[in-house]
C-alpha cells in the first residue's frame, strides 16, 4: 500500500479529520441483497449495511432525516456529525434494510423512478452486469459490437456499452439496444430484490414513520442530454405521480448523479425545493446551493474507515479539481464511439 493509501486508511488520521470537519454526510445507497449473495459495488448486503451504519454510530454520527439535513443547510445551522441515509431507485430489496434502519434509528429517504414502479424486467445497468457475467468472452465481444456498431477493446465491453446507452439513448434502454438485451437474456428475470418496488411494497414501507419518498424522474434519463422542457417534465411528472400514492418531499435526486445548469433550473421550474447529487463529498452551509447538495455514494466496496477523509476539505478539493465547468462529465456520443 502506498503512503497516501496508508494515511487515507489510518484510523488516527480519519478521527482527526472527522473531529475537525464541520460537514455532514448524505449517504446514497442503491439495492440491498440477501447476505448469501455477492453484490456488485453498486449494491450492498443487509449485513454489510448493518456494519457500515454501526461503524458510523461508533464514530459519533447522528442519523437525521434528509428533510432536516436540508433544512439545517438552508438555515445555516450546523450539520457536523449529522448523517442522512438515502436509497436510489426504490429496489424491492429495501425490505431487507428495514430492520437494520429501525435498529440503529436511521430515517431513510427513497428516491423513486416512478416509471419503473412495478416493472418486472429490472434496471438496464443491472441487466448489463448480468449479461457481462453470463456470456463467454468471445460472445460478449460479439454482442457488445452488435450493440455499439464498432469493435470494442477486449475487457472494456461492459464499460463501452454503458457509455453507449448513457450517451446515444440518454440513459434509456430502448429500440435495437433493448432487443439486443432481450436476445441474450432469453427471458431470464432478475431476482425479486433487484426489481423496483410496486405500489403495495411502497405502501408497506411508507407505514414506517422513518421513511420518506422523493422523485427520481420518470424514466431515469441522462438529464443534461435532454432539452430543458423535457427535463422539467421528467421531474415534475415523477413528483406528481409519487404524490398520488404517498407523501413525498419536493427534492430531486439527479439520475446517475449527472446535471448541469439547465438541469438545476429545470428542477426549480418543476416545483422542487432542492436537489441532491452524487458529488462524493460532505455537505455544509455555504458550500452548495439548495439544488446541488452533495451525497456520498455508498455500497459494498465503500471503506467507511475513510469517513473522516470523505468529510475533509482536502477530499472536497480532490473530487472537484478536474470537473469541466464545475459539473460532472456527461457521457457524449463521441465517448461511446471511440472504443
Amino acid at each position: 500500500m502506498s503512503i497516501g493509501g496508508a494515511l487515507a486508511d489510518s484510523a488516527v488520521v480519519n478521527r482527526w479529520l472527522g473531529a475537525r470537519s464541520k460537514r455532514g454526510a448524505i449517504l446514497a445507497y442503491h439495492g440491498v441483497v440477501p447476505d448469501d449473495q455477492t453484490p456488485s459495488p453498486l449494491h450492498i448486503t443487509a449485513a454489510s449495511l448493518a456494519t457500515q451504519l454501526d461503524t458510523l454510530t461508533e464514530l459519533g454520527s447522528q442519523f437525521i432525516p434528509l428533510g432536516e439535513m436540508l433544512g439545517r443547510l438552508r438555515a445555516a445551522r450546523s450539520v457536523a456529525k449529522c448523517v442522512s441515509v438515502t436509497f436510489d431507485d426504490a429496489y424491492r430489496g429495501l425490505e431487507l434494510a428495514l430492520p437494520v434502519l429501525q435498529r440503529v434509528q436511521a430515517p431513510a429517504t427513497v428516491f423513486v423512478p416512478t416509471g419503473s414502479i412495478g416493472v418486472d424486467h429490472g434496471f438496464w445497468w443491472d441487466r448489463l452486469d448480468a449479461i457481462g457475467g453470463a456470456l463467454a468472452p468471445p460472445d460478449l465481444s460479439t454482442w457488445a459490437r452488435s450493440v455499439c456498431g464498432h469493435p470494442i477493446p477486449v475487457g472494456r465491453e461492459i464499460d463501452v456499452v454503458r457509455e453507449h446507452i448513457m450517451s446515444r439513448a440518454a440513459g434509456r434502454l430502448e429500440g435495437a439496444t433493448l432487443e439486443a438485451f432481450q436476445l441474450v437474456e432469453r427471458g431470464r428475470r432478475p431476482p425479486a430484490e433487484m426489481l423496483c418496488m410496486d405500489h403495495p411494497a411502497i405502501a408497506r414501507l411508507a407505514r414506517w414513520e422513518g421513511a420518506t419518498f422523493a422523485p427520481h424522474t420518470m424514466s431515469h434519463p441522462t438529464l443534461p442530454l435532454l432539452g430543458a422542457e423535457e427535463q422539467r417534465r421528467e421531474i415534475a411528472a415523477s413528483y406528481e405521480s409519487l404524490r398520488e400514492h404517498v407523501n413525498a418531499i419536493p427534492v430531486i435526486a439527479y439520475p446517475y448523479g449527472l446535471y448541469d445548469d439547465r438541469t438545476l433550473r429545470a428542477a426549480h421550474d418543476a416545483g422542487m425545493t432542492g436537489g441532491v447529487t452524487m458529488d462524493r463529498v460532505g455537505c455544509a452551509f455555504g458550500e452548495c446551493s439548495p439544488f446541488r447538495v452533495p451525497r456520498l455514494p455508498f455500497g459494498s466496496a465503500t471503506p467507511v474507515r475513510r469517513m473522516g477523509l470523505f468529510l475533509s476539505g482536502a477530499w472536497r478539493w480532490y473530487r472537484r479539481r478536474d470537473w469541466q465547468g464545475g459539473y460532472p462529465r456527461t457521457p457524449r456520443v463521441s465517448d461511446a464511439t471511440t472504443g
